[in-house]
């Protein structure tokens, strides 16, 4: 699954790089049509991106959870930086 989520979610931001690109479609002419074209494109596409993002996301930490001591796990995964020391 996280295979699936990380692969996905590259795919998924190259197709928004190409939509936004102007490679497959034309660039929109004027507010209305930009508007319209976020709506039927490019809002998909990023919920499809988070729906990715979710199912590696988790694997991901699971899996990195392992290499860490149970003690200082929630302050390497969890980004806390501590000032001083203990």
């Amino acid at each position: 699954m996280a295979c699936v989520g990380l692969f996905g979610t590259a795919f998924v931001m190259g197709m928004l790089c190409v939509a936004s690109k102007g490679w497959l479609l034309d660039p929109p002419r004027d507010e209305l049509e930009a508007w319209s074209q976020a709506a039927h494109i490019y809002f998909p596409l990023w919920c499809l991106n988070g729906f990715l993002q979710s199912l590696g996301f988790p694997n991901l930490v699971a899996v990195t959870s392992g290499w860490v001591d149970a003690d200082r796990r929630g302050l390497i995964l969890g980004g806390r930086c501590r000032l001083t020391p203990s």
